[in-house]
């Protein structure tokens, strides 16, 4: 079964090629919209193989070349409408020859009549809306890459509809693009996520309706399920830090977070420092193997894989035969392998951006403040026994300035949580002793909680179920494996009931019962619990991500209102290992 990037990829690559051959030489031209999706799944190789020889930016200057067709993929914006009628409004000057026009999303009726006035009407062989309107960062995990959807459906004053219609739409088109009609569960308690769920079942009601679009008239048996939550499910998961080496990495390393590409420095092969930049995917064969693992396990398993790959290279010869232990080593294999450049530059890499993360760890105090968090959220220490002075060892840790402002605040709210809530007047002495009661968005931050359905004051009732779930992450999870993970975030609780079919209907409803009166049933699960371990850098035995499973029953996704963690990411994939079926968050 295709992943979720292969099933785009396969979409649009098919739409690329309507009604032109490889052998039609053409120019792709893109705005930010289409470049942003389109280099989320495909790469340079894949359109040269379909006959593009360029790819140019709507957006900025380009050179006339009227003797070859354009394939347009852009956004339907009236900005971006008007750049492209714009290359073609000088009729016997156009910029390109013919031109095939593909659109992210629908293009509205203004626009379209702007085009019909257009010189450019002559030249069009073909039109179509592609509604692809998401981003497929890994193979099964997806966002919207709606940078503002967070504050317009939660913050006070906002108008929220909108928004949740805009993010609906934008859901549909997952399942537009598999070409499959999802069941749709909701978490009932909160307005927000029953609102967008509804909202995408109309919105697949009507692409069934509508005959210029090619979608399933009815369910099937093993049809997807997509389960939509929200924040409020989860307040802890985005504060808490994660010792994952993705994670890590996106925390504290300078990651540009927009296109996941890292800077850094190295050597080549004669010594000399250079800057390079890469990105941080799939193409990368060693980041998916690594990527969660905790970063301890990780620093080794580069420096093994590394040797090991030297060990089946009888060419090499490391400083006379000894192993590699750092980025020199590996450099100087470089000189002696250069035929195997790229893939030692990776290793290199990967031990580099270890190394940093972990001195950066050290520098900033992480495992004191990483051992606080985990002792405030599950309860008790590592060794088992209930927690005590917390409220001291919090007050010690805001009193260090060492510690970032950062760090304090996020130590605050997950104190405000794990507490069950914290009277103002203990919440403005904590502000007040981290030293961040300068800025007044530092207290908003924590008062914003319950714009998303978290309560914070002590004796309030919540809807929050941190107090159970405590008694609960005692007894398990299999990804549990040191001191400073011991907690699970609640979403694999969620879904693992969801996938053993134990998932509460009155607190999770669907929105239309499925064919069969069921989904993603247990039919080909197994328990994923296992008990918790010691400390922090004493590994358990554990495997990294499994290749080529065969995964059987339906696919359940699952959409987060208000983004989701790198921990849940990791989440998504032990699911899939543990039950042996697809899970795409």
């Amino acid at each position: 079964m295709p992943t979720l990037k292969d099933s785009v990829k396969q979409r649009f690559m098919a739409e690329l090629m309507s009604g032109r051959s490889a052998e039609d030489f053409a120019v792709l031209v893109v705005d930010e919209v289409g470049m942003r999706v389109m280099n989320s799944v495909i790469r340079m190789f894949d359109l040269s193989e379909a006959g593009v020889t360029t790819v140019e930016n709507l957006e900025l200057a380009r050179r006339p070349l009227p003797e070859l067709d354009a394939i347009y993929f852009i956004s339907p914006s009236p900005g971006s409408v008007e750049l492209l009628l714009k290359d073609f409004e000088d009729a016997k000057n156009p910029m390109y020859k013919n031109v095939y026009i593909f659109f992210t999303s629908t293009l509205g009726s203004l626009e379209l009549s702007h085009m019909k006035s257009s010189p450019i009407v002559s030249r069009v062989r073909g039109l179509k809306d592609l509604n692809i309107e998401f981003l497929v960062t890994e193979s099964n995990v997806f966002h919207l890459d709606a940078r503002r959807a967070f504050r317009n459906l939660f913050a006070p004053g906002s108008s929220p509809l909108e928004e949740q219609h805009n993010v609906a739409r934008q859901l549909a088109t997952v399942f537009l693009t598999i070409g499959e009609m999802p069941s749709i569960r909701y978490h009932r308690n909160h307005k927000t996520a029953g609102s967008i769920a509804n909202i995408v079942s109309d919105k697949l009601s009507s692409y069934v309706s509508n005959p210029n679009v090619k979608f399933p008239t009815s369910q099937s048996s093993n049809q997807p399920l997509l389960l939509i939550v929200d924040r409020s499910i989860d307040g802890l998961a985005p504060c808490l830090h994660e010792f994952t080496y993705q994670a890590m990495v996106y925390d504290l390393l300078n990651v540009d977070l927009k296109s996941d590409k890292y800077a850094y420095k190295t050597q080549d092969g004669k010594g000399q420092d250079l800057n390079r930049t890469v990105v941080l995917n799939e193409d990368d064969p060693i980041w998916p193997q690594m990527r969660h693992m905790h970063i301890a396990e990780a620093i080794d398993w580069v420096v093994k894989e590394f040797n090991s790959f030297i060990k089946t290279n009888k060419a090499a010869n490391i400083s006379k035969g000894e192993k590699a232990r750092d980025v020199k080593d590996i450099t100087e294999a470089v000189k002696q392998l250069p035929q195997y450049r790229e893939i030692i530059a990776k290793y290199s890499l990967h031990l580099t951006m270890t190394k940093e993360a972990m001195a950066l760890f050290n520098k900033t105090n992480l495992e004191e403040i990483g051992m606080l968090e985990q002792d405030m959220v599950m309860g008790e220490t590592a060794s088992g026994e209930p927690v005590k002075n917390v409220f001291a060892r919090l007050t010690a840790v805001l009193h260090n300035p060492e510690v970032s402002p950062l760090d304090k605040l996020r130590l605050i709210v997950i104190y405000t949580l794990s507490q069950e809530g914290v009277d103002e007047s203990s919440r403005r002495k904590l502000l007040s002793v981290a030293g961040l009661t300068r800025d007044p968005t530092d207290g908003e931050v924590v008062r914003s909680l319950e714009d998303i359905g978290i309560s914070i004051n002590s004796g309030k009732k919540s809807r929050n179920i941190f107090k159970k779930d405590k008694k609960k992450r005692k007894t398990k999870p299999d990804e549990v494996s040191y001191d400073l993970s011991r907690y699970t975030p609640e979403i694999k609780d969620i879904c693992q009931q969801l996938l053993e079919n134990k998932l509460s209907r009155d607190d999770y409803p669907f929105v239309k019962e499925p064919v069969g009166g069921g989904a993603a049933s247990a039919s080909s699960g197994q328990s994923a619990r296992s008990r918790p371990v010691g400390n922090w850098a004493n590994k358990r035995e554990r495997k990294g991500e499994s290749e080529g499973e065969n995964l059987s029953g339906s696919r359940v996704f699952v959409f987060i209102v208000g983004g989701m963690t790198h921990s849940e990411m990791r989440v998504a994939y032990e699911l899939q290992k543990a039950f042996k079926r697809e899970v795409r968050h």
